[in-house]
């Protein structure tokens, strides 16, 4: 899987850093509208934590979160953000649910993955989800669909990292495969001039 490459995301772990908490309004309403639906009192895992703001937003509003990222250097900042949240260094994909989660959150993860890699992607991370659970997760909207290696031009240095562009019919197509019953849905401008689509959707297998 291509998330399995971590050394772009640590070569711009600080600059995420730095520049986090200017995403926390945001997050913060994305997860008021996730409690809507959950409620406080369930269990989290962030899949490509980053350097933690969501978790601690998750755990502030008493979610049990714990975490999961690539970069080792995005999970030093994550474990400082976070110093009593379990957060692993290590690729989900060369792991198996121990016990499964209430809520599945996956901000700017789905376009880290080629179209032809993709569903098995979604099939791996419904492992570590209860039937039932929340599926939650982000991308940059787009026009069409597209992908490649593409800069990070936004950062300095701007590493090379693979991209997928997905379209709404993409996802909501994904999210009909994979038995993702959409609950909400929004766009989302982020302080850098970016547009995010947010969606919540419940993992139901037993409509197979």
């Amino acid at each position: 899987m291509t998330i399995a490459d971590e050394s772009p995301y640590d070569a711009v772990a600080e600059q995420y850093n730095e520049r986090s908490e200017k995403h926390r309004a945001n997050v913060s309403l994305w997860v008021d509208r996730l409690i809507r639906h959950v409620g406080a009192n369930f269990s989290a895992l962030d899949i490509g934590c980053g350097v933690g703001l969501s978790i601690s937003i998750l755990t502030h509003n008493g979610i049990r979160a714990a975490g999961i990222d690539a970069s080792h250097k995005m999970v030093e900042f994550a474990r400082a953000r976070n110093p009593d949240v379990e957060i692993k260094h290590g690729n989900i994909f060369l792991a198996e649910p121990t016990h499964t989660f209430d809520i599945l959150w996956l901000e700017a993860f789905i376009h880290l993955f080629p179209a032809a890699e993709a569903d098995a992607a979604i099939t791996h991370l419904l492992k570590f989800l209860r039937p039932g659970g929340i599926l939650t997760l982000s991308t940059t909207v787009s026009p069409t669909s597209s992908e490649g290696w593409l800069p990070k031009s936004d950062y300095e240095g701007a590493p090379w990292r693979f991209r997928r562009h997905w379209t709404r019919v993409d996802l909501m197509n994904a999210f009909e495969r994979h038995r993702l019953r959409l609950l909400d849905s929004w766009d989302i401008e982020d302080p850098f001039g970016k547009t995010w689509m947010a969606y919540i959707t419940q993992y139901r297998p037993e409509s197979l």
